[in-house]
C-alpha cells in the first residue's frame, strides 16, 4: 500500500526509479523495494520524499488520504503539493474575496440594469 503511493508520487513527477533513487540518494533497487512492499523506507528516506514531493510524511506512509493539508516548513506553507509564500497566500486569499463578491454581484445583475 505505502509501495503504491511511492510509486504514484514518483510517477506523478514524471520520474524512473533511478531518477528518484538519486533524489533520495538510494539505489534503484530500493526505490524498486519500496515500491513493491519488500521493504518500508526508513523514517528519514520517507522525510526527503515528503520534503521532495510536498506532502507529508503520513500521507507517503497511507496514514491519510488528503494531500490537501496544510503544512508549513521554513516560512512556507504547502497545499496540496505546492509551495507558496505568506504574501502568495494572502493575494490569493484575496483574489477568492474578490472573485466571491464579484459573482454576487453578477448573480444579483438583470438585464437592462446598469
Amino acid at each position: 500500500m505505502i509501495g503504491e503511493r511511492i510509486k504514484l508520487l514518483r510517477k506523478e513527477k514524471d520520474l524512473t526509479q533511478s531518477e528518484l533513487g538519486a533524489i533520495l540518494n538510494v539505489s534503484k533497487q530500493s526505490v524498486s523495494a519500496y515500491e513493491t512492499d519488500a521493504v518500508i523506507p526508513p523514517s528519514p528516506i520517507v522525510n526527503r520524499m515528503a520534503d521532495y514531493f510536498c506532502c507529508t510524511a503520513d500521507y507517503i506512509l497511507c496514514r491519510t488520504d488528503q494531500r490537501n493539508e496544510i503544512v508549513v516548513r521554513d516560512e512556507t506553507y504547502i497545499i496540496d503539493g505546492r509551495r507558496f509564500t505568506k504574501e502568495e497566500l494572502l493575494e490569493k486569499i484575496r483574489m477568492a474575496e474578490y472573485l466571491a463578491e464579484y459573482m454576487e454581484k453578477v448573480s444579483k445583475w438583470k438585464p437592462g440594469e446598469d
